[in-house]
């Protein structure tokens, strides 16, 4: 199943060549990982396919903020913009503090989580 999650993040990311095959499987790897100690299973089941993908790249984004493709995925090209009265700017400080790690990652995915979790006994 890893090779389907990796065909995922390919497409998601539109990337043609296999120059960050290896690293992207680094980060399937460790999404398998907190998926399958969070839910208490042995093997990520299939329903989990597309969330497995979605937090292996957002590991790959977390820890590899200057690649070209994550970069194109975080566009930065507009600072501000206006719709009628309403008007917002972007803050433009670099690392404000931020609080997205890999440690509380699975926070965004629990509700698609707690639908595999099984109870761990002992």
């Amino acid at each position: 199943m890893r090779n389907k999650v990796l065909e995922i993040i390919k497409r998601r990311l539109k990337l043609d060549d296999e120059s960050l095959d290896d690293l992207i499987m680094d980060y399937i790897e460790q999404a398998e990982w907190k998926i399958r100690n969070y839910c208490n299973l042995k093997v990520v089941p299939e329903g989990l396919l597309f969330t497995w993908a979605s937090i292996a790249i957002d590991l790959f984004k977390i820890n590899h903020p200057n690649e070209e493709v994550v970069q194109s995925l975080t566009d930065d090209s507009f600072n501000s913009f206006t719709v009628g009265k309403f008007s917002a700017t972007k803050n433009s400080g670099q690392n404000q503090g931020t609080t997205n790690s890999s440690d509380n990652l699975l926070t965004s995915y629990t509700s698609e989580l707690n639908a595999f979790r099984r109870l761990k006994t002992i």
